[in-house]
């Protein structure tokens, strides 16, 4: 259903994927937020971060620590379900 209202609103894909990405950032802070046992030890950062290596760099949507832990994530908002191409 989401797909067909992205579709319908003609919201562009250039926002749609930061817009997802901030929702997706807010809504595991606030879910962990809600949880006794991961409140204190785990940290959402609220915003992408760009990484450099060299000469080049590249855009991280997510970074959450839990513990000592450092999870590095790529976020996706897809207008059509996942194929097996999709996946590496």
């Amino acid at each position: 259903m989401l797909d067909h209202w992205l579709l319908d609103g003609r919201l562009p894909a250039s926002e749609r994927g930061t817009r997802f990405e901030s929702y997706a950032r807010r809504s595991l802070a606030t879910s962990a937020a809600g949880n006794e046992r991961l409140v204190g030890s785990l940290k959402v950062y609220p915003r992408s971060a760009e990484i450099r290596l060299k000469e080049q760099s590249r855009d991280v949507d997510l970074l959450l620590r839990l513990g000592s832990t450092v999870f590095v994530g790529e976020l996706k908002c897809k207008i059509f379900p996942v194929t097996p191409k999709d996946l590496r």
